[in-house]
């Protein structure tokens, strides 16, 4: 009865670590597959790295894009603030009698200050600057 008893606790001492055995096999199934889950991470990692590494040099490029944007768009709202107030101190234009468009004819004869003589008519031939006086104002030798 005792070599009985010992058999059965044998028994069931070997169907308990056969119980165990397979729960470690289990185990270290799990165990494994947790191991190349985290290696997969591991490399996904590195990858994203790189990926949010390019961005990050992108979004730096753009920002420092931006600046010099801003700074120009400062310097031209500074350059028609000066504008502005520049015209502001101009004086007014003087206003004309007749707007014209293309090129203004003059007509020296009717300027204003001219001489009363009356213009070179007919055959007569306008006088130079010495003929006036009879010539007596002609250049000294």
């Amino acid at each position: 009865m005792l070599q009985q008893d010992m058999a059965k606790t044998v028994e069931e001492l070997a169907m308990q670590f056969e119980t165990i055995m397979k729960q470690l096999a289990g185990f270290h199934n799990m165990m494994q597959n947790s191991l190349d889950s985290l290696n997969a991470m591991g490399s996904w990692q590195t990858s994203a790295d790189q990926a949010f590494g390019e961005l990050r040099q992108r979004a730096e490029g753009t920002a420092t894009s931006i600046d010099v944007v801003s700074k120009r768009v400062d310097l031209a709202a500074s350059r028609m603030d000066a504008l502005e107030a520049w015209l502001m101190m101009a004086p007014a234009p003087i206003p004309t009698a007749q707007a014209t468009l293309g090129p203004k004819v003059v007509n020296l004869n009717l300027a204003l200050g001219s001489s009363s003589s009356v213009p070179a008519q007919g055959e007569e031939q306008p006088m130079g600057p010495d003929e006036h006086c009879g010539r007596l104002l002609r250049p000294r030798p």
